[in-house]
């Protein structure tokens, strides 16, 4: 099946049945585009994790409609405000984060004060549960979520 890109949220009937079948859009930021509510985590293990039917091997923002992946932080097991700048200027009810499989990130106390002024609800453990609570959360809110793959 032929794929078109189409620029974020403008999706046809075409590109969703394609969407469906685990192919994906870019934008130019290289960032892929799922429809809104579309966005499901799969299996997640050491250094990799599935969503939509993909395969990733390095860190993940996964919003409810793309994917940014190879995300980096300003320091490697350390989140901060920084890390977040494009999570939090969206609209959102919850981040969820994954610490790493071991739970080694760290999370900044400037970002729960951050989070929490905004109204945001932060919900941290590591990878593998956070990828089950941004499974369940997805069906009823606009959640984010930023993980961390390794340990």
């Amino acid at each position: 099946m032929r794929f078109q890109a189409y620029p974020p949220g403008r999706v046809n009937a075409a590109a969703a049945v394609t969407l469906a079948e685990g192919a994906v859009e870019r934008d130019a930021k290289g960032e892929s585009h799922t429809p809104e509510g579309m966005t499901m985590i799969g299996p997640y293990r050491f250094g990799t994790i599935k969503i939509n039917e993909k395969d990733y091997h390095s860190d993940v923002i996964v919003y409810p409609d793309r994917v940014k992946d190879a995300w980096w932080r300003k320091e490697g097991h350390r989140l901060s405000l920084t890390d977040l700048e494009d999570v939090i200027s969206e609209e959102l009810d919850t981040l969820v984060v994954g610490t790493g499989y071991f739970g080694r990130m760290q999370i900044d106390p400037e970002v729960v004060e951050a989070l929490k002024s905004r109204g945001i609800r932060l919900i941290a453990h590591r990878t593998g549960k956070a990828c089950e609570e941004f499974n369940r959360l997805k069906e009823t809110q606009k959640v984010i979520a930023a993980l961390h793959l390794t340990c």
